[in-house]
């Protein structure tokens, strides 16, 4: 089995449970993944591909950050700018400012 082909199954086996999961994500197959410098890179064949992995990046960002993968994601494609994707997404805090010298009233 192939590096690409290992990472393909570590992502694809997070979601073993639920088939409507694995069966979004198995498009996977078709692509070329590697990891380099904290970087998930996927290579995909078409911009088709790459798009609709954009498109359920959710779904990818879970596993990739659970297993500890990579930091980013990079969605290449043939004729198209690679795109580049944070893992963890941070959350904004809507709390009040912290250190705040108001008091409550």
């Amino acid at each position: 089995m192939s590096r690409s082909e290992q990472l393909q199954h570590l992502i694809l086996s997070y979601y073993r449970e639920d088939p409507d999961l694995v069966a979004n994500l198995a498009i996977l197959r078709h692509c070329q993944i590697s990891r380099f410098w904290f970087v998930l890179r996927i290579d995909c064949p078409n911009s088709d591909i790459a798009d609709r992995l954009a498109a359920g990046l959710s779904q990818l960002r879970a596993p990739v950050a659970e297993l500890k993968l990579a930091r980013h994601i990079k969605l290449r494609s043939p004729g198209q700018r690679s795109q580049l994707f944070p893992v963890q997404v941070p959350q904004l805090d809507s709390s009040p400012l912290k250190g705040s010298d108001r008091r409550p009233e």
